[in-house]
């Protein structure tokens, strides 16, 4: 899932995870290490208090993964969301 992800991101992406997976830190670091495992360097974890629908009320945004209600957002303040099938 995390690779198919990575290889559709351009460089300097930033993944922001689900809050399921922030509520146990061993899960964040564990994602992490597959993520250095085999991403490049340049694409990085976001910061969990960092609100991905706030962000796009200031500048537009390219959201990449599986359908979410993001999607909706994205449409509604001019971003972009490129579904992919992650699992």
């Amino acid at each position: 899932m995390l690779k198919k992800l990575v290889k559709r991101m351009p460089q300097g992406g930033i993944i922001k995870l689900h809050p399921s997976f922030i509520v146990d830190p061993k899960k964040v670091e564990i994602i992490k290490s597959l993520l250095k495992e085999i991403g490049p360097d340049n694409i990085m974890i976001c910061d969990d208090d960092v609100i991905i629908e706030i962000e796009m009320l200031y500048e537009p945004k390219v959201l990449i993964g599986s359908l979410t209600s993001l999607s909706v957002y994205a449409n509604v303040f001019g971003s972009k969301f490129e579904d992919v099938e992650l699992y």
